[in-house]
């Protein structure tokens, strides 16, 4: 369920649901240097799951979402029947673009494939002040945090890795405790202002700047209240600063902190809304839709899955 065949003439490609980005890249280039496919950078990630949450990339503010580049796909449905998009219906083709893995197992994705220059650059630029400002001025409300912002040094070690990691734990013990907190703004811009939020259900679209990612990381589970009440933190202090009425979020990178379901409650619909608004916008309510006509009894579900609306019994 990793195969991934490209189709040069045509400029498209068919994508099984297990292959990684990083198959997805490799394929392509090895067919043509001059062709590629808007995803993640990331090539460990699952083709699947990226494509269904949207799936956003380098070269999205040229060609938008991988979702709003694929063309069909293979779907299998609560019934067990393989649907491609014209037996599907383009309500469920729109809502599997970017509303996540609600309406049935996806097998494979079409994609349109965009063409590259044979060489590119990548390049980045360094700015300090006013960035250490913004990040001085959370640890500073994080109480008495004598954290360094940014501390950097580089070395060659005559050695294996090995030699290394076990010299470098007995010379500097302090940074076996040291986690990793980060700030990544990911520009919006071109191409996304220019596409409907209503296109697919990812709605984040015209008047957005960035997405910004909030990241910690830590070693030890001792630590994890400490780095996740950080995090929490960070997020309820950025609050002025970001989007409002709602907050946004994206799909991908799930946050549970906005609540989940309880599937015994009769009032699923209402719960998912808090996040539900937040992930898809305006679209919410037509994915609901589309949810309560192909899976109705709530087959494919998840702690922050799409409900359907309850059945009226007359």
């Amino acid at each position: 369920m990793h195969s991934v065949k490209i189709d040069v003439h045509s400029e498209t490609a068919w994508v099984e649901a297990g292959a990684t980005l990083g198959e997805v890249y490799y394929w392509i280039n090895e067919n043509n240097e001059n062709l590629s496919f808007l995803a993640g950078y990331c090539p460990t990630v699952g083709a699947g799951g990226h494509f269904s949450g949207g799936g956003y990339g380098a070269l999205m503010r040229n060609y938008g979402l991988a979702a709003n580049n694929i063309i069909d796909a293979h779907l299998v449905n609560v019934d067990g029947k393989v649907l491609d998009r014209k037996s599907m219906g383009e309500d469920l083709f729109w809502a599997i673009r970017g509303g996540g893995e609600n309406f049935g197992i996806i097998a494979a994705w079409k994609i349109r494939l965009v063409a590259v220059p044979s060489m590119s650059t990548i390049f980045s630029v360094k700015k300090n002040m006013e960035i250490h400002e913004l990040v001085k001025n959370i640890t500073d409300n994080q109480g008495k945090n004598k954290t360094t912002i940014h501390s950097y040094f580089s070395s060659i070690f005559y050695g294996g890795v090995d030699s290394l990691v076990d010299l470098m734990n007995k010379s500097f013990p302090e940074l076996e405790d040291v986690g990793v907190g980060m700030f990544v703004f990911y520009p919006y811009g071109g191409i996304m202002d220019e596409i409907s939020e209503s296109a697919i259900p990812f709605p984040h679209r015209a008047g957005i700047m960035y997405e910004i990612w909030y990241i910690a990381s830590w070693e030890k589970q001792e630590d994890n209240e400490k780095h996740i009440n950080w995090i929490r933190n960070v997020y309820n202090f950025t609050t002025p600063y970001v989007s409002q009425n709602p907050r946004m979020a994206y799909l991908n990178y799930r946050d549970l902190d906005l609540g989940k379901t309880n599937f015994e409650s009769p009032n699923n619909y209402t719960q998912a809304r808090i996040w539900g608004e937040k992930y898809f916008g305006k679209n919410f309510n037509r994915l609901v839709k589309v949810k309560t006509k192909v899976d109705p009894d709530n087959f494919f579900r998840n702690e922050q899955s799409i409900p359907p609306l309850p059945l009226r019994h007359h």
